[in-house]
């Protein structure tokens, strides 16, 4: 039987309802006969690390370690014999045979929530004449649906060994569904998960998913959605049918998600020399995971091609405890897509954007007196309204914090008013604790609307997150506390740190066009500078790629770190704005052009 005990006190988390930070769990088991038992889960690396247990008077052997919030699959090792828990309810096949129990620590969108409408999810055998016999298949049907509207279809792939109840039961991905759904992070659609075995996505496996099934669902459903509105994800042998499936049939699927991938290099040599993707294409791994080298050779592949996708690592396995804190992120990420065609993207292999997901960022950071000072300096981030339908940059800047007694500056970028929300003062707002809740901070915004923040501390970094309501409309607000932030002021040293390459990104505002941006500085200096820029993704196509330059440029009088370069009449056309953070050179600049503003922002390669 196991227990969960709490140990620290709840936290009030942006976008869950509540989660904690670290939680004591009991485990127990009632075997009086037995002479050893462990405890083995992915709380342990399984075998390596297993926990012996304690027998206690009455039989019964226990253990408690400290967890932190999610999902944690385990079983019991007794007397040598691998076995799940008797008592516990939360089981599903471990793909080799037998069955693993798992448990949800804290509180999150896993769970089925009073109030919250809740999708149907059929389970349902398929017939095939590629298999040869029907498929287990299960389909998450979103709330309040009806057949033949056209909704989109995600298509979710399990691991090896296992079935469709991966997802389905051990995922829980359709109360993940229904809680993202309730809170506006994402627009319905179906998804549908279904079997394949040990066989990856390939041979029988893919004709059947790419051929049969579409027929099926349209027939069953009324489904029928066209390339923008599908998308096929999965982990493990699952990632790698995303991104297969997805190269393979480019009329089939807009967007594949790979969370822990398995890439063999048959299939990194099986990679097109093409500098565009057919597809978006969303990759995530676990810095302790052992395929991270494969997702790492398939990343920095596609990278060399000039590829536009998106790659990142958080710390994590390949576990369920990994996957489940990135579920959201792959089901908000697959909304995007299908409400707008949004993807995020990025190509620099070496330093990655920072974690963008709806959970807290590392553990939460007790709100004493030792943190006000802490919270001064530079942060920045992003904004994003909560239905997914635009987002963009975020900066702020704190010259005081403390209880009543807060102040500084902040910019929007990207925003539907343009400019108006740009480099804005502030001052006289309140800071408060919040009883009760850890790393929690009770705010009030400049329109005198209150939220919480929360508080949290990651890999030495700050973090901050919060959502505002306004009228109708969330807006979630995340920063990172830019810890070796400073502008550099504009000397002789810094025109020689400017040579050399830069990459980065264009945004117009509104966040929903966007691309890659590559300056090249072959010289720089007061009163002159010349190279080549490269800007991807543009409406134009690539009739802006690989475009030389030669401008005249300045250092502007009253303006740190700021270089202007100067039209032939002596008037500022446009003012970059040079900055360091962690070590990194980074330059940022806008651009108006007739209807639209676009924000540039480059980090320099190799510094």
């Amino acid at each position: 039987m196991l227990s969960i005990v709490a140990r620290c006190v709840t936290l009030c988390a942006v976008l869950f309802s509540c989660t904690a930070s670290a939680v004591a769990v009991d485990f127990q088991l009632d075997a009086p006969k037995a002479k050893t038992v462990f405890l083995a889960g992915e709380m342990t690396d399984w075998d390596k690390a297993k926990v012996p247990m304690a027998k206690g008077t009455d039989g019964k052997w226990h253990v408690r370690l400290d967890l932190a919030t999610g999902q944690w699959l385990y079983k019991f090792v007794v007397d040598g014999a691998w076995i799940t828990d008797p008592v516990g309810t939360q089981n599903d096949a471990d793909g080799q045979g037998g069955r693993h129990s798992y448990v949800f620590v804290g509180d999150g969108d896993w769970s089925a929530r009073a109030g919250v409408p809740a999708g149907k999810v059929d389970a349902v055998a398929v017939p095939s004449k590629a298999w040869g016999h029907p498929v287990k298949l299960n389909v998450y049907l979103p709330p309040g649906f009806q057949r033949g509207q056209p909704y989109p279809v995600l298509l979710l792939l399990h691991g090896a060994g296992m079935d469709a109840d991966q997802w389905y039961k051990t995922g829980q991905v359709h109360h993940f569904m229904d809680n993202l759904l309730a809170q506006d992070l994402i627009r319905p659609f179906v998804i549908v998960m279904p079997s394949s075995g040990t066989l990856n996505y390939t041979g029988v496996s893919e004709r059947f998913l790419t051929e049969e099934l579409p027929l099926w669902l349209k027939d069953r459903y009324g489904l029928s959605p066209n390339v923008a509105q599908s998308g096929v994800a999965g982990m493990s042998m699952g990632g790698f049918g995303a991104f297969h499936l997805a190269l393979s049939h480019p009329d089939r699927f807009g967007i594949a998600i790979a969370l822990s991938g398995f890439y063999p290099q048959d299939l990194l040599d099986k990679v097109p020399p093409i500098t565009r993707l057919p597809f978006s294409f969303v990759q995530l791994c676990g810095t302790e995971d052992p395929l991270l080298g494969g997702n790492r050779a398939l990343a920095r592949a596609l990278q060399a091609r000039g590829v536009s996708f998106y790659y990142r690592e958080d710390e994590g396995a390949h576990t369920f405890h990994y996957w489940n804190q990135r579920t959201p992120e792959m089901l908000v990420a697959a909304g995007a897509f299908f409400s707008r065609g949004y993807v995020r993207h990025n190509e620099d292999m070496q330093r990655l954007p920072s974690a963008e997901s709806f959970a807290i960022r590392g553990q939460p950071v007790p709100v004493t007196e030792a943190l006000w000072p802490r919270l001064i300096g530079k942060w920045r981030g992003e904004w994003i309204l909560a239905d997914g339908s635009a987002r963009g940059r975020l900066d702020q800047t704190l010259t005081a914090a403390g209880p009543g007694n807060v102040a500084g500056r902040y910019s929007a970028y990207d925003t539907p008013d343009g400019d108006k929300s740009i480099n804005v003062p502030f001052s006289g707002r309140q800071f408060d604790t919040v009883a009760g809740c850890v790393g929690c901070i009770r705010a009030v915004d400049r329109a005198g609307v209150p939220y919480n923040e929360t508080v949290s501390e990651e890999g030495g970094h700050l973090f901050r997150q919060f959502a505002i309501q306004y009228g109708e409309v969330t807006v979630v607000h995340r920063l990172r506390k830019m810890e070796g932030y400073s502008v550099i002021p504009v000397t002789d040293a810094l025109w020689a740190r400017l040579v050399g390459t830069w990459r980065g990104e264009w945004i117009v505002d509104g966040s929903s066009p966007r691309g890659r941006m590559e300056y090249v500085f072959a010289a720089a200096g007061p009163g002159h500078a010349e190279g080549r820029y490269s800007a991807f993704g543009t409406t134009n196509g690539d009739r802006d790629v690989n475009v030389s330059f030669s401008s005249v440029v300045n250092a502007i009088p009253g303006c740190e770190g700021c270089i202007g370069s100067f039209d032939k009449n002596g008037s500022v056309s446009l003012i970059r704005t040079v900055s360091e953070e962690d070590d990194e050179l980074w330059l940022d600049w806008k651009t108006q052009y007739p209807g639209a503003t676009v924000f540039v922002r480059l980090r320099k390669v190799g510094e």
